[in-house]
């Protein structure tokens, strides 16, 4: 569970007969302290897994009792061992509901403990639970161990506690195999309604819902301690050979660039060079580095055809009382009366202020409740589409496609064509996968990079690490099974036999073309003195191949001990120095 290169793990087992502590409490066995954990490490733990009851019983004891408390009492003791700064987090996972059962006093020491636990370590310490069995009741003990309330208005419902339990779990699976995103906020803006007055702003965050996830770059390090090298950037002039920004302070560092009219040297400063990149305008807060000016509102269909050539991602913008007060009451009525006219705006965005602006609308999206249980399960926002510019947009000539003007060009065949319009529709339904959804599809590229570095680390083949399965390819079999008989159907249609359709499918190959080599007659057509004035004049490359050959072929006193072989730079070059 460790998703970082600075979190430190630990696993303990309980309830064993062996007891290996630093506290020598029966029943609880210590297999991996609080400490960083290392390929080879991560290894063997791993393979613990793969024991069977009789082995495991030989390495760790058999079945064993211990107190909840003490269990609590050892862990307490392992996080404070290390004097990293760190936010504690414990993972138990039992198949017991009860374990104190009548005993009163265990009960009560177990509740103090992790009382203890939570205030005592602070940063946000937690304990969470994993039951091991479905039907789990936390209620019976546990609700008072991980301090877990279901509201006030609710009743005790074990069945959501297994449900949350379970998407926890698959949360910290995915943050293995996913690279983490601490900051989902790309940047701030101000919404300006009217231009340069600032009385009309609006403070929005601009969120992402989706970031392209790419192999990690990789980390140059040092040869003999394989410690992670600092880079460090210098200008140094090209006549001088000095540096040319010796000095780190903004309003000390001098850039010279020489004007081509007037070849004057021009002075400039760091901040200068950044002035000239920036789009914000100046009277915008340092707190907001990006801009999105209003100019004016279109037809929500209108903006979505044009959003349709967009090559980027949606953000979402949600506003922000505490820069701007009363910039939620705003947005909220915006949103409301767009929905109701169903509008979009049309805007000039800056992502940020070096950022080169671009076309962007902004879509409404109203708030959304689950009808049963009336909790949000939508915030109220705008989705930021990005537009493409004029220059962007090319024009497509196709061919006429078009079904409807096919089947009307001529009446007389229109049942014969609307019979196998129908007939391909149905191929489509067949092999139509409605319950698919891309975005649970991992990527084979990056889970492939994943295995290869894993397989590294350990000193192990890649296949011994796991192997990985590549959803994105189609399976034959399902298609064959599916759509054997909407294929028939549709070739019936055609009027195409099975064995005509396997042609339709085949690729012509074309012909090799026969290379026919050209021959070197036996006596030259230019004389040797010719050849010099061709060479003194530099037109040597207006011979061909063939008369080059010709030439050392035909005076042997002159090229001595020189072939004809070669390409026509070598048959010049030959010529050239022999002549």
């Amino acid at each position: 569970m460790s998703s970082d290169g600075t979190d430190q793990t630990g696993l303990i087992l309980y309830n064993v007969s062996t007891a290996h502590n630093s506290l020598r409490q029966k029943g609880i066995y210590v297999v991996q302290g609080l400490n960083l954990l290392n390929a080879a490490r991560i290894r063997e733990i791993s393979m613990l897994s793969n024991l069977n009851l009789s082995d495991f019983a030989a390495k760790f004891g058999g079945a064993g009792e211990c107190d909840v408390s003490e269990l609590l009492f050892v862990c307490n003791a392992e996080f404070k061992k290390t004097s990293a700064s760190y936010r504690p987090r414990m993972f138990i996972f039992t198949l017991e509901e009860d374990p104190c059962g009548t005993d009163r006093r265990a009960r009560k020491a177990a509740i103090t403990r992790a009382n203890d636990f939570h205030e005592g370590m602070g940063n946000g310490a937690e304990i969470n639970l994993i039951p091991l069995k479905p039907d789990f009741d936390i209620f019976k003990f546990w609700d008072q161990i991980i301090l877990y309330s279901s509201g006030e208005d609710e009743t005790k419902n074990p069945e959501e506690f297994i449900q949350s339990s379970l998407i926890q779990l698959e949360e910290m699976n995915q943050i293995i195999l996913r690279k983490i995103f601490k900051k989902r906020p790309l940047n701030r803006v101000n919404f300006s309604l009217v231009p340069n007055d600032p009385r009309f702003n609006i403070a929005l965050m601009v969120y992402t819902s989706y970031f392209p996830a790419s192999k990690p770059p990789h980390i140059y390090v040092d040869a003999k301690e394989f410690r992670p090298l600092k880079s460090d950037t210098r200008y140094v002039s090209d006549f001088t050979g000095a540096l040319v920004n010796p000095s780190r302070d903004a309003h000390e560092v001098e850039t010279f660039f020489v004007d081509t009219t007037s070849k004057k040297r021009v002075k400039m400063t760091r901040e200068d060079l950044l002035e000239m990149r920036n789009w914000v305008p100046h009277q915008v807060k340092s707190d907001v580095s990006g801009s999105l000016v209003l100019i004016g509102f279109k037809p929500i269909s209108e903006a979505l055809q044009m959003g349709l050539h967009s090559v980027s991602h949606s953000s979402f913008l949600y506003p922000q009382d505490d820069r701007i007060k009363g910039s939620g009451m705003l947005t909220s009525a915006l949103i409301g009366r767009m929905v109701e006219r169903n509008l979009c705006a049309i805007c000039t965005y800056i992502a940020k202020s070096n950022s080169a602006p671009v076309l962007a609308a902004l879509i409404a999206h109203g708030e959304v409740f689950d009808p049963e249980t009336k909790r949000q399960e939508q915030s109220p926002g705008f989705f930021l589409i990005q537009l493409p510019f004029v220059e962007d947009v090319r024009t497509l000539s196709l061919p006429d496609t078009n079904v409807a003007h096919v089947m009307g060009a001529d009446a007389s065949i229109n049942s014969m064509r609307l019979a196998q319009v129908e007939a391909a529709k149905k191929i489509v339904r067949t092999v139509s996968e409605e319950e698919w959804e891309p975005s649970i599809l991992d990527n084979p590229a990056l889970q492939q990079c994943y295995v290869s570095l894993e397989a590294m680390a350990l000193n192990l083949d890649a296949d011994q690490v796991g192997s990985v399965q590549d959803l994105l390819s189609a399976d034959p079999q399902k298609i064959d099974e599916i759509a054997n008989l909407a294929v028939g159907e549709w070739l019936a249609a055609l009027r195409v036999s099975s064995t005509e359709a396997c042609a339709l499918g085949s690729t012509a190959i074309a012909p090799k073309r026969e290379y026919i080599k050209a021959e070197v007659p036996e006596t030259a057509r230019f004389s040797l003195e010719q050849v010099r004035e061709l060479n003194a004049a530099g037109h040597l490359g207006r011979l061909t191949v063939v008369d080059m050959k010709a030439i050392i072929n035909t005076y042997p006193e002159v090229f001595k001990n020189v072939t004809s072989n070669g390409r026509k730079p070598e048959l010049m070059e030959k010529i050239r120095l022999n002549i």
